[in-house]
């Protein structure tokens, strides 16, 4: 936005906290624009029909995504092969910091490796309960447990850090 007013560009927004910010005079009126850009976070919501990526930016560079593939089908691999092994006392560390509902999902870790690489269960069992149990819950001796953190905070940088800015007609029946 201020690439635009720098340049004097004529622009409205749509959101309503944004037009509280940049004043009425910016908000969105049916019929009041032709064209929009959307810029979308994450790959939460998908891109608005008709419109097409003009610019990318991700906080992982392709080291780093690199990298998070690697790890991801180490990790995978290991839930294929050998599932979730827990440590000894793990189950009951689970159980102990209100966590009951993983237990299912380790159980089944090596039929569905994704519920458990889609989710947050590694940080969960490799960070939250063994700090708040005070003991370890996955066995690093038959699970390779110390690459986790590297690919939690890998698949939090290429998760978090992506933004893309779509441009398109206003679907708007005003217009």
């Amino acid at each position: 936005m201020p690439a635009l007013q720098r340049e004097e560009i004529p622009f409205v927004v749509k959101d309503d906290s944004l037009a509280r910010t940049l004043g009425e005079r910016r908000r969105y009126q049916p019929g009041g624009a032709g064209w929009e850009l959307t810029i979308l976070a994450r790959d939460v919501y998908p891109a608005p029909a008709g419109h097409r990526l003009v610019a990318e930016w991700s906080a992982a560079g392709p080291a780093e995504l690199s990298e998070l593939d690697e790890l991801t089908h180490l990790l995978r691999s290991a839930l294929v092969a050998d599932g979730l092994p827990l440590a000894p006392g793990g189950a009951e560390r689970v159980v102990h910091a209100g966590h009951a509902w993983l237990l299912p999902i380790v159980e089944n870790a090596r039929e569905d490796p994704d519920a458990v690489l889609d989710s947050p269960v590694l940080a969960l069992l490799a960070d939250l309960i063994p700090e708040a149990e005070g003991g370890p819950v996955i066995d690093a001796d038959r699970f390779p447990a110390d690459r986790i953190h590297r690919w939690i905070e890998l698949d939090n940088l290429a998760a978090g850090g992506t933004v893309r800015i779509y441009f398109g007609p206003v679907d708007d029946p005003g217009t």
